[in-house]
């Protein structure tokens, strides 16, 4: 996969390189778990920043990574979760099996 991507790997290990494919991978899921939840809820394209920014957190809207962790956080810690912590979670229960 990091081939594929322009990554130059002759000083990496096998190890670093299972690594970090396993990050890129968590990432991107989590990306696409994020992305599906905005969408359901119907928040356009062009409001989403603003939208995690005040159903979560500042720091959720840094990147889909950060909203993923805010989200699941929230939904485990709150007693009353946002919709969108409610949605992510949902997804990410479906998505697991």
């Amino acid at each position: 996969m990091l081939k594929k991507i322009g990554f130059n790997l002759k000083n990496l290990s096998e190890e670093n390189i299972r690594t970090i494919e396993g990050q890129l991978n968590n990432h991107v899921v989590s990306s696409e778990i994020c992305t599906q939840a905005l969408n359901e809820l119907g928040i356009p394209e062009g409001k989403q920043e603003l939208y995690i920014k005040n159903n979560l957190s500042r720091y959720a809207a840094r990147n889909m990574g950060e909203c993923f962790a805010e989200a699941i956080s929230q939904f485990e810690s709150n007693e009353n979760p946002s919709d969108l912590a409610r949605k992510i979670q949902e997804i990410y229960i479906s998505r697991r099996g």
